[in-house]
């Protein structure tokens, strides 16, 4: 039997966190503020646990990454970039407990050559390109933020117990950034940035219901920077949140993932997201037909949802019945449609014109928002582009860049992921609710990304790829513990021997 690890036994990783520490204090007395100061303090807290556990390095890194802390930090307090680029090799700490001290294997998902494969798709579209050096730069942010950060959190994320801990510990990340907004609000703090933590969108939208001047909305954009894209990663969370509350057998912590997914909520709602809020609206339908909520319950949220938005936010309906004229966006002569509705629609339009013109490799990855989106948007006369534009449209934009061979991997990529969890939640169901609340939790958590995608382009792709990740590292997990749990179990029953195989006693034992 394997005696527990030591601290003697993690030579490696207190050694490696005390460089981390020497480093991070330097930059902390580089640059002191209330971000700095809150770095700190997780970086104390991970050195204390990861004393006693190496795996809360990975947690520490979970929060760091989804609250874009050392982002922030970077940009708002004068932290040198380098610290919040490399902080993602904190997770070799428990990379080397696993490969080097325990001697496990390295873990290779379903998805690894899909990912691998997504690589190639992207080098031959660049090939193709009139710009094939300046793509290559593109296709050097997904090694550093696609592939080598999804194999080490695949590598790093590996056992039921700290999938469990990073789930909680993105609904804690989440909870956090959105406490900050829902404080902004209820203070109109929105001149106040917190350190950066609580940014808020440059203009807003006009909620003027009367007369020609404009009443302008703000919108809170947390520490993402970007209200739409701050939406996105809050939603993802929301369904992590919901199937705690269903998974978890204390009291205590079935109510604390309720607020949980209150306030995250709540965080979605102040970004006045449209793409968001349809988002919203798909992930409750998606309940119900999957019968994880019921017809009944699916009823009472709704009236519940839209009686609470009416009531603490009547700027959202205002918002949302802008989306009242979206069929007439694509008319050169129409003037009602809301005005970024028409450009969203210009911009999608363009894309795909891209891409019927370039079907098969695209026109090389990042060359549409480059050298063909303010183009082919002025060819349509729907609305005039002086600068270039993303498509605004994750697919339209893949296709464009990377045509069919990029987009199919890709789709494939999501489709094997979300169908894998889906059929391993059903596969428990009635039989072990921690799986099948985690596998659902995680299928619909990329599907709300997915969902929002479809008024978003892959920027922040830091976001997806990690979800990717650990998604795909659930699937690892619990398909070896099925295949381990149906392994047959020796025996201690003696079998009853054939006569014929039966040895003649001696005359010893006869007379014994």
């Amino acid at each position: 039997m394997k005696r527990p690890l030591t601290i003697t036994d993690d030579r490696v990783a207190v050694t490696a966190i005390a460089v981390l520490a020497v480093i991070d204090l330097g930059f902390m007395i580089y640059s002191a503020g209330p971000v700095p100061l809150l770095v700190l303090g997780i970086i104390a807290l991970a050195m204390a646990r990861t004393l006693r556990r190496t795996d809360s390095a990975t947690l520490v890194f979970f929060f760091v990454f989804y609250t874009n802390v050392l982002v922030v930090a970077s940009q708002f307090h004068g932290v040198p970039s380098i610290i919040a680029s490399t902080f993602v090799f904190i997770l070799a700490i428990p990379l080397t407990r696993y490969l080097v001290i325990e001697r496990g294997p390295l873990v290779f998902t379903f998805t690894t050559p899909l990912i691998l494969a997504y690589l190639a798709a992207m080098l031959v579209s660049s090939a193709f390109s009139r710009a094939t050096a300046e793509t290559l730069g593109v296709v050097g942010s997904f090694v550093l933020e696609g592939l080598i950060l999804y194999l080490l959190l695949t590598n790093t994320v590996r056992t039921k117990r700290i999938l469990r801990e990073v789930t909680w510990v993105l609904i804690a990340a989440a909870t956090f950034m959105a406490l900050i907004s829902v404080f902004q609000e209820i203070t109109h703090s929105y001149s106040n940035n917190f350190g950066g933590l609580a940014q808020v969108s440059d203009g807003g939208f006009n909620v003027a219901n009367t007369g020609t001047a404009k009443v302008l909305r703000t919108r809170l954009a947390g520490p993402i920077g970007e209200q739409n894209r701050y939406a996105q990663i809050l939603l993802v969370v929301v369904p992590l949140a919901y199937f705690r509350y269903r998974a978890e057998a204390a009291l205590k912590l079935r109510l604390i993932a309720a607020g949980c997914t209150v306030v995250i909520l709540a965080g979605v709602l102040l970004t006045f997201s449209r793409g968001a809020a349809v988002a919203t609206g798909l992930l409750i339908i998606g309940l119900a037909v999957t019968r994880f909520i019921s017809l009944r319950q699916l009823v009472v949220t709704t009236v519940i949802m839209v009686a609470a938005v009416t009531l603490v936010s009547p700027e959202f309906t205002t918002r949302l019945a802008s989306l009242g004229n979206v069929d007439q966006a694509t008319q050169t002569d129409n003037r009602e449609a809301d005005g970024a509705v028409r450009g969203r629609a210009t911009e999608n339009l363009a894309a795909w014109n891209t891409f019927r013109a370039h079907p098969w490799v695209g026109v090389g990855p990042d060359r549409f928002f480059r050298d063909y989106s303010r183009i082919e948007a002025n060819k349509l006369g729907i609305r005039y582009l002086d600068t270039n534009r993303r498509a605004h449209n994750l697919y339209l934009e893949m296709a464009a860049d990377l045509g069919l061979l990029g987009l199919a991997i890709f789709l494939t990529l999501n489709g094997y992921t979300v169908g894998r969890l889906m059929k391993l939640s059903r596969s428990a169901r009635n039989r072990d609710i921690e799986q099948e609340m985690m596998a659902a939790g995680l299928a619909f958590a990329l599907l709300a990304y997915l969902g929002t995608a479809v008024f978003l382009q892959l920027s922040y792709q830091r976001y997806y790829w990690a979800l990717l990740a650990i998604c795909n590292s659930a699937i690892w997990i619990m398909t070896r513990s099925a295949g381990t749990s149906r392994r047959p179990t020796p025996s201690t029953k003696l079998e009853p021997v054939s006569p014929k195989f039966r040895r003649p006693l001696s005359a010893v034992e006869t007379r014994g």
